[in-house]
C-alpha cells in the first residue's frame, strides 16, 4: 500500500499525519523497545523503532492509541500475511504472496514460461 492509500483509507490529509507523529516525537520522543519482538533501540539505532498506530483506532494526539514498534514488526502489524495458502482446497502453510511453497514456485515457473525468458525442465 502506498502512503497516499494509507492516508486515504486513514481519512486524514499528509499534513495532519506528520503533525501528529511530528506532536508525539516532541512528547514523547522515539519509543524505547518494540512492543512485539522486545528489541531495544540504542542511541545510534533508534530511528529503528517508530510509533505505530493500534489498529482499529483513529488518528488522533493521544498516545494511547499508539505502540512503539520497529521496522519489521511494524510491516508485520501493518500489513499481515495469511497463515495458509489462499488457493482453493490447499492446506498447506503460507510462504509467499498468499501462497504455498508449491503454488508461489508454479506461478513463478509459468510467468517465466509465458514472458519467455527459460523454460522449467520439470513442466
Amino acid at each position: 500500500m502506498t502512503n497516499e492509500q494509507i492516508l486515504k483509507k486513514a481519512g486524514i490529509s499528509k499534513k495532519e499525519y506528520d503533525a501528529i507523529h511530528q506532536w508525539l516525537r516532541y512528547n514523547y520522543g522515539r519509543p524505547e523497545k518494540c512492543s512485539h519482538c522486545g528489541i531495544y533501540g540504542t542511541k545510534k539505532h533508534r530511528w529503528n523503532i517508530d510509533w505505530a498506530l493500534i489498529r482499529g483506532e483513529i488518528h488522533a494526539r493521544n498516545i494511547k492509541k499508539y505502540i512503539g514498534l520497529c521496522m519489521s514488526c511494524h510491516q508485520k502489524y501493518d500489513n499481515p500475511m495469511p497463515e495458509w495458502c489462499e488457493v482453493k482446497n490447499c492446506d498447506n502453510p503460507h510462504f509467499s504472496k498468499g501462497k504455498c511453497k508449491k503454488h508461489y514456485h508454479r506461478e513463478y515457473f509459468r510467468t517465466k514460461l509465458a514472458v519467455g525468458k527459460w523454460i522449467h525442465a520439470y513442466d
